[in-house]
């Protein structure tokens, strides 16, 4: 959409000389290194440095925390010093009775956790109106096109009324491991050796856990991907350079398209890569683009907005040098994602929480769009509109409508797309 426009991500500065434009971290994270302390050891370092980091960025008077009771948010909350938070925020989406994310657990630990530290407990109820009446402002907000996580911005709108500065859990996911794409390697590495080794797959699926019981996902990936952690992790990006060749104007973004520049991206990308082993190959390639290009400029971008000052302890220097460098198999363990962090929060949380699994500070996006939100989708997207402003192909949208709408149980995999094209189809009828 923008050509010959840049900006500098958080955590970089730029250098203009000569004609040239070079881009340069802040911090030189030492990737590659391996660190040698032992699992329990790394769990002690990983709380007192977590602990030091938290209570650094708690420069406000008036704080508050984005608390949704699980891992990473609880830990933050449990190590700052008693009395520091005065607040926190929890999302609640309205949803159907027989929703998958109701969030009841949400509500229920985050406001246990805020009691048990004499916190102050806020619990948003999101509908999907309040969605539709807010998208304008969010769009505005970035001034680009956006359809990440946008509950966020209504979480960060509640908490600029009562704080200065707010505490968030945000790059645990990308220190530790808990998106699919990273908990995915390892049993994917063990299944291509499995599969090309003599004694085969049967009687050993479980090595293969968590995804010992859809072995056909693990199949698919690797009859396209083979042993190659690049082609793994661009299979499973949202949309590929296939799916666009499909959905994008061809006269406007053909060059792109018959050039294969999102598969030609993540290859550039990878030869970058300093870590070894598949996940901290994963973790290395979200640290240094996932990251900066999405959650941080995001989170930058509302902090600014809403006139708040944003801490991410997680980012602490001292804390990610320490995490990069540990083996791999302290991350996931046996299956379980953010094992060492898991570790670490021990005799800090309780059980229940410590052995939460990851609880985003998402929107049922997909559910929403089956029901409450179809008509503003398919206004969003209708052929006049999409044709007027030439950046989708419209006979391709309105297929992929069709279809949704006609099958949404079975072909759900179309929602996350269309939402994706909606949000770019909204930011062009408000810019364009």
């Amino acid at each position: 959409v923008f050509e010959q426009v840049h900006h500098i991500l958080p955590g970089f500065y730029g250098i203009y000389a000569d004609g040239k434009f070079e881009e340069i971290a802040f911090a030189d994270v030492p990737f590659g290194k391996q660190s040698e302390d032992g699992y329990e050891e790394a769990a002690s370092k990983l709380q007192t440095l977590l602990c030091e980091s938290v209570n650094r960025c708690l420069s406000e008077e008036n704080a508050g925390v984005f608390l949704s009771g699980g891992l990473d948010s609880g830990l933050v909350t449990a190590l700052a010093k008693k009395g520091s938070i005065q607040h926190s925020f929890c999302l609640k989406p309205v949803t159907g009775k027989n929703s998958i994310h109701k969030k009841e657990e949400d509500v229920y630990f985050s406001a246990e956790l805020a009691k048990e530290y004499g916190i102050r407990h806020y619990v948003w109820k999101m509908t999907p109106k309040d969605l539709t009446e807010g998208i304008d402002d969010v769009i505005r907000c970035f001034a680009q096109p956006f359809s990440g996580t946008m509950s966020t911005y209504f979480l960060a709108k509640e908490a600029s009324k009562v704080c200065r500065g707010i505490l968030t859990g945000d790059g645990a996911d990308e220190l530790f491991g808990s998106y699919r794409h990273h908990s995915v390697v390892m049993p994917l590495e063990k299944y291509a050796l499995l599969k090309e080794s003599r004694a085969g797959i049967a009687g050993r699926e479980k090595e293969l856990a968590p995804y010992d019981k859809t072995i056909p996902f693990l199949d698919s990936l690797y009859r396209y991907g083979g042993k190659d952690d690049t082609l793994w992790y661009y299979r499973l990006l949202l949309m590929g350079d296939g799916e666009k060749s499909i959905f994008l104007n061809k006269e406007r973004f053909g060059e792109w398209i018959d050039g294969q520049y999102t598969l030609r991206q993540c290859v550039m990308w990878d030869k970058e890569l300093k870590s070894q082993g598949v996940l901290n190959r994963s973790l290395e390639r979200d640290f240094k683009h996932l990251l900066p290009g999405h959650t941080m400029l995001y989170q930058d971008t509302l902090a600014r907005n809403f006139g708040m000052n944003l801490g991410m302890p997680f980012l602490n220097n001292r804390l990610t040098n320490y995490v990069v460098a540990l083996p791999q198999e302290y991350k996931i363990r046996d299956g379980v994602t953010k094992a060492v962090l898991r570790e670490a929060g021990k005799g800090v949380l309780p059980k229940k929480i410590t052995e939460r699994r990851k609880e985003p500070f998402s929107l049922p996006i997909t559910e929403w769009l089956k029901t409450d939100l179809q008509e503003y989708l398919t206004d969003v997207l209708c052929e006049d509109s999409v044709k007027r402003y030439g950046l989708l192909d419209s006979s391709a949208v309105q297929y992929a409508l069709n279809e949704f709408y006609k099958y949404p149980n079975t072909k759900e995999y179309y929602a996350g797309m269309l939402w994706t094209m909606a949000m770019l189809q909204k930011w062009a009828m408000l810019y364009m």
